[in-house]
């Protein structure tokens, strides 16, 4: 119990303000210019904290990872928007906590919308192992996994 506090406790000062007014967007002409953005912005620190890119039915996806504090582990994901052949950072939802402290790691997943209207689920938590499986709406997968950070990442398209 004390565990799922201090994991509630960790999310909800983490995130703040999750969605992006449209009207603030800062176009760019590559992705890497876009992403440079998100670091500009405080939401990667560095590019070293990228866990990595998806790309599904159209859109990009980069998962990254927050500095640490005490063991805690937090990700966050955006979307790489596409408008005129120009790039934008677009984070939807807010970064949320996947390790706190000593505590056990919570496998999370979260429904997103991207820019252009398309609705996913993401997937994260801490991998153990090398290919391990994880259980999503569709099934049964093997989800990308950044081994430097033991971190796990997936997105699929909502039906």
């Amino acid at each position: 119990m004390k565990g799922i506090l201090a994991m509630s406790l960790l999310v909800l000062i983490i995130t703040g303000c999750s969605n992006v007014n449209d009207n603030k967007l800062k176009w760019f002409k590559t992705q890497d210019e876009a992403i440079n953005q998100g670091i500009r912005e405080g939401d990667l620190n560095n590019k070293e904290n990228i866990i990595g890119k998806i790309k599904e039915n159209g859109e990009t996806f980069v998962f990254y990872k927050l500095e640490e504090e005490k063991k805690d582990i937090v990700v966050g994901m955006a979307n790489l928007a596409k408008q005129d052949g120009k790039y934008a950072w677009y984070r939807e939802n807010a970064n949320i906590g996947i390790k706190s402290g000593n505590n056990p790691s919570t496998p999370v997943s979260w429904d997103t919308e991207t820019r252009s209207g398309k609705k996913f689920t993401a997937y994260t938590g801490t991998a153990e192992a090398e290919n391990i499986p994880i259980e999503t709406e569709t099934g049964e997968v093997t989800p990308q996994i950044n081994k430097k950070f033991g971190i796990y990442y997936y997105i699929e398209p909502r039906k």
